[in-house]
């Protein structure tokens, strides 16, 4: 399959049932409400007015989604559907459950009962035969507080737990753990380790303001000869686990301060250096962080008068520095200083001649060759990806993307809900110096990403389209986990790789792409590179062009080459 077809993704309707009723008895509603439903839900608010409004003006996928699950007893296959609904406001539900009644014999009415983003609900009932809209209402009620009674049941193990030394925070804490997706057994056993470290402090007089690292370490070195007698005594990890994760909570609420060290002060001039770069050069955090120790090296070695420097020190302090490390690191040594060196003349705190004192390291360019797998391979890959597990459903999306799109695992690990546009069947791709870029979005990459969001992304507030699949759910901390997924296809698949990470499926596409006749210059703005120097690395793996360039070998009696 190319990588780019022609007709990109196929956006879907926005025509659905529920669009249709809502916008043809809404006014209906409206004007029958304080007869009808005023007794049994109240007053019909301005909210309620303008969110059902919005509602009918947008009804698109591409400003939200709704699920629809049958919980009909009459319904065995649980039918979920995926419905637009809210307006990218997400003023309407997360979730939705369908349920299903019979009103009358001859009138089948099914209820959508969806919780609103401050948790209010909403209901809509309808004839599916009719089609008349038989009310709606939507609560003001503030979010309900999830407390321990969610995760336990005895009553016993409920007054222990609250009659424990930090028991007045337990029941917050426990609203912590579902929002974050904990099951019950998980999140029983670290509220047990919360518990036993209450305990273990108060045997201490350690309040509960006095929670910081060298405390827990010195929890955890108990939890390896722990002979407490309370209910909540263990040696196990969990206990471990509790108590990190019980700090944590208690410094997300503000009952504790951060314990993190505060960052050393940087230099006057790296302080400089670094938002510079960030402005002007447009450098992630991440990879400021590899230039700034360099350049802190390097302005203690030669001192914070930038006009005292000369090339002989620059020269100096280089082979010094990169001598200590191998070729890539050496390489990426004086590319910082050459960048710092830039700045300072920029500022005028140097001269620009002291950019030529930076060496550089021999390379011969376009040496080697892509790293990539045959399509076919591609393909077995993709396989390999069980589409109806959350796991699978995420990493057939992942790997989708980077093989149709030659996307980095950067690129998909900071993807958010809103650089989907479904409506035109693109997104949207932010790379390196913040270039943002909008790329189409193939017809089996789109499907695979609506299938992970209708049916297996974990609910979370968090807008990033992909998120860890076990708690606390939220957003992949880096981009190594893209290519450790792509590394656990690849080697289920049997497939012989040269690499075993996510860019492996980024050469393959763009030498696919050659394959099928694209040119260098089409290839280079996918990838977006910036130099067609970067992208002619792929014309060495192109065999029809090598065969028309190739000369023949000499032979006896032949020409020589």
């Amino acid at each position: 399959m190319p990588a780019l077809p022609a007709s990109g993704y196929r956006p879907r309707s926005s025509t659905n049932a529920l669009k249709d009723i809502v916008e043809d008895s809404i006014e209906e509603l409206f004007a029958v409400w304080d007869a009808r439903f005023r007794a049994t839900y109240g007053p019909l608010t301005r909210r309620v007015r303008d969110l059902c409004e919005r509602f009918v003006r947008c009804g698109d996928l591409h400003f939200g989604f709704l699920r629809l699950r049958c919980s009909n007893p009459d319904c065995p296959k649980k039918e979920e559907k995926l419905v637009p609904y809210s307006c990218k406001t997400r003023g309407y539900a997360k979730w939705v459950n369908m349920l299903s009644a019979r009103a009358s014999p001859r009138v089948r009415l099914r209820v959508f009962q969806g919780f609103a983003a401050l948790g209010g609900a909403i209901y809509f009932a309808y004839s599916s035969s009719s089609g008349i809209l038989l009310g709606g209402y939507l609560s003001s009620t503030p979010k309900e507080v999830v407390m321990l009674e969610f995760f336990i049941d005895s009553e016993f193990k409920l007054r222990q737990l609250r009659s424990c030394p930090v028991g007045e925070h337990m029941d917050g804490f426990a609203d912590r753990l579902h929002s974050a997706g904990y099951r019950r057994r998980p999140a029983q056993l670290i509220l047990r380790g919360a518990a036993h470290l209450g305990h273990w402090a108060s045997v201490r007089d350690i309040q509960v303001d006095g929670f910081d690292q060298p405390v827990l370490d010195s929890f955890f070195r108990h939890l390896a000869r722990c002979a407490c007698t309370h209910a909540f005594r263990g040696r196990t990890g969990n206990n471990a686990q509790g108590a990190r994760h019980f700090v944590e909570h208690l410094q997300r609420t503000g009952i504790l301060t951060s314990s993190a060290a505060k960052p050393e002060p940087l230099p006057a001039l790296i302080e400089a250096f670094s938002d510079w770069m960030h402005r002007h050069r447009g450098v992630a955090d991440s990879t400021l962080a590899n230039h700034v120790p360099v350049a802190k090296e390097f302005l203690s070695a030669l001192g914070d008068d930038p006009a005292a420097y000369d090339a002989s020190r620059i020269r100096s302090f280089i082979f010094s520095r990169a001598s200590r490390t191998g070729h890539s690191r050496a390489k990426q040594v004086m590319n910082t200083i050459r960048m710092f060196l830039r700045f300072l003349s920029v500022r005028g705190y140097c001269s620009p001649d002291l950019l030529g004192a930076v060496p550089r390291i021999a390379q011969w360019r376009l040496s080697s060759l892509p790293r990539f797998i045959s399509a076919q391979d591609v393909e077995r890959v993709i396989a390999t990806c069980d589409p109806t597990d959350p796991r699978g459903s995420r990493d057939r999306a992942v790997i989708l993307l980077l093989a149709r799109l030659a996307l980095r695992a950067g690129d998909v690990r900071d993807l958010r809900l809103t650089d989907i546009c479904w409506s035109r069947g693109r997104l949207r791709v932010v790379g390196k110096g913040r270039c943002e870029t909008w790329l189409p979005l193939p017809q089996d990459a789109g499907d695979a990403v609506l299938e992970y969001l209708d049916h297996c992304r974990p609910a979370s507030e968090d807008d990033h389209v992909f998120l860890r699949v076990h708690a606390p759910f939220g957003p992949l901390p880096s981009s190594g986990p893209i290519s450790k997924l792509v590394r656990r296809a690849i080697v289920r698949a049997g497939v012989k790789s040269p690499s075993l990470g996510a860019h492996v499926l980024r050469h393959s596409a763009a030498t696919e792409m050659l394959r099928l006749g694209s040119s260098l210059d089409v290839i280079g703005a996918v990838l977006r590179h910036r130099s067609v120097e970067s992208t002619a690395h792929y014309a060495k793996v192109d065999l029809t062009l090598l065969r028309s360039v190739a000369q023949p070998w000499p032979v006896d009696g032949g020409s020589p080459c």
